[in-house]
């Protein structure tokens, strides 16, 4: 992608990167920015981005999720320009990129090295290279141009970021009418409950035989939902999982900003506590369902038997927000 395109999506003037041909091709939203503070972002972005990307890279789940994300917004051009924010190595970039033949992306992402992996797996098809270009900065300091894109998509960026709101106004803004902001987000009610449930466990360890490892997963699972769910936000900067939301923060969202929003769940309700302990085990630990015993199961089952399937699309773990302009 050409600089000139790339430059023509912003206010304020893009700079490149560095000198340094590590980081050839990325561009910055200010200058000096790799000496700058990034306030809010630990080191598993940035010095650990590697493992971050081995761990949490997944193109076909995430193909999945784009898929049915936009199935809840009006059709989309056939040539979209599309803006994605908090990038990564690409979880949701190189799925737009196949899904839509024609379409041109603007990846952007708050750590440098994240960026790096973003074009070296771009680099494996010149034609990703050519319809993709990479600029380094936080949501909040990119100044879009209004109604530039058809479609802007935050994959799991949104609870990493300390003023979730300013973002969403930037991103709905940069939005033409017609077009859509996609997110995917973790939900704090769906969580909760989760917690309440793992709390349970615990408190039966050895009854359900629940191995250390496994406990001390859990016991950083129910601290974090805490943790995040409490009223003290003072400690964000110092979390990379920052918010748990609500429906209602992005009904608000939506209101202030002349939008209609869709929320809905990013899984099936069906089995969904069970599934999402899956999902925990094998991102955690690298195991599947052997790791609980057979009765840790039957209690997990017993509380996504508790409810209907209806109540439970409600009780949102992890959920789509569709803006729609």
């Amino acid at each position: 992608m050409t600089f000139d395109y790339l430059q023509a999506k912003f206010k304020q003037r893009l700079y490149p990167l560095s000198a340094d041909p590590a980081f050839l091709g990325i561009y910055a939203v200010k200058s000096g920015y790799l000496d700058s503070s990034l306030v809010g972002v630990t080191d598993q972005f940035l010095e650990h981005a590697g493992n971050y990307d081995a761990k949490y890279f997944n193109y076909d789940r995430s193909k999945r999720l784009v898929e049915a994300g936009l199935k809840h917004a009006r059709p989309t051009p056939s040539n979209p320009e599309v803006l994605d924010v908090g990038s990564g190595s690409g979880n949701s970039v190189l799925p737009i990129l196949d899904m839509f033949t024609e379409a041109r992306v603007v990846a952007t992402d708050i750590s440098p090295q994240l960026l790096v992996l973003l074009r070296n797996n771009l680099a494996r098809r010149p034609d990703w290279l050519e319809r993709c270009g990479l600029v380094c900065g936080d949501a909040l300091e990119a100044q879009l141009l209004q109604n530039s894109f058809d479609i802007a998509i935050g994959s799991s960026i949104l609870h990493h970021l300390l003023h979730p709101a300013n973002a969403i106004r930037q991103v709905c803004s940069s939005v033409r009418p017609g077009g859509c902001a996609l997110f995917f987000e973790p939900f704090e009610i769906g969580s909760a409950m989760l917690r309440l449930i793992y709390e349970r466990l615990l408190a039966e360890r050895s009854h359900l035989k629940i191995t250390k490892a496994v406990a001390d997963m859990l016991q950083l699972l129910v601290t974090d939902i805490r943790v995040r769910s409490g009223p003290d936000k003072t400690i964000y900067p110092q979390l990379d999982d920052k918010w748990l939301f609500t429906r209602t923060f992005f009904e608000e969202q939506a209101r202030a900003n002349g939008v209609s929003v869709i929320v809905s769940p990013l899984h099936a309700a069906k089995d969904s506590f069970r599934n999402q302990t899956l999902h925990y085990l094998r991102i955690v630990l690298g195991g599947g369902e052997s790791l609980l015993s057979s009765k840790a199961w039957d209690m997990i089952r017993y509380y996504d038997e508790a409810f209907s399937e209806e109540l439970k699309s409600e009780m949102l773990i992890e959920g789509y927000v569709v803006f729609q302009k």
